[in-house]
């Protein structure tokens, strides 16, 4: 959540890739070239969209383990990646992305 309670900027940015009909490559791409934070959000989708890519692209984050900086609300702390991927991969964040469907081509 952003510090309005609203939902943050990175949340805006997986729901607007995770309604498009290139979900998959766009999360490919965010993951290849944006931050940590960035890195966790295409993991979300991979898991929700193409579980079957999901523990590659989540080993080598685990691998590297950067810290991750997670604000909720307007409350920072960082986490290192390894704990943020357990968390992805055990459905923790499902509850914040269910109602999101792709669109199909």
């Amino acid at each position: 959540f952003g510090p309005d309670g609203g939902p943050s900027q990175g949340e805006r940015a997986y729901r607007a890739i995770a309604a498009s009909t290139n979900a998959v490559q766009l999360f490919s791409a965010a993951f290849s070239n944006g931050n940590t934070q960035a890195k966790c959000y295409a993991l979300c989708g991979f898991r929700q969209f193409k579980p079957s890519i999901f523990e590659s692209y989540a080993g080598s984050l685990r691998a590297t383990n950067p810290f991750v900086d997670i604000t909720f609300s307007d409350h920072g702390r960082l986490a290192l990646a390894s704990n943020i991927v357990a968390r992805i991969s055990s459905g923790y964040y499902d509850v914040y992305l269910r109602d999101i469907q792709p669109k199909r081509p």
